[in-house]
């Protein structure tokens, strides 16, 4: 089980939030058994994708089709994933 940091066996939980249309509110949609040791949040909403790193440093990505953030938060390595196909293209 994991701690109030969100840490599971040493390693963080990937948490992933889904934006509301009504006051950009965040709400959480899933916090699965998704681990990434450089990604600690994911929002996506309308083509806008918004990823948070354990650095703190928040980047949000316009245009991402659907099926990349599904692939993302479903990847068995978030970061990979966010590298091989977000990173730079965005």
């Amino acid at each position: 089980m994991g701690n109030a940091l969100g840490m599971d066996s040493g390693r963080p939980r990937l948490i992933v939030r889904e934006w509301t249309a009504k006051n950009d509110e965040k709400k959480l949609s899933a916090m699965s058994s998704r681990k990434s040791s450089c990604i600690r949040s994911v929002g996506y909403e309308s083509g806008r994708l918004s990823i948070t790193f354990h650095s703190g440093n928040t980047y949000t990505y316009n245009g991402v089709p659907e099926s990349l953030y599904i692939g993302l938060i479903t990847a068995s390595s978030p970061g990979e994933y966010y590298n091989l196909n977000i990173r730079g293209r965005y």
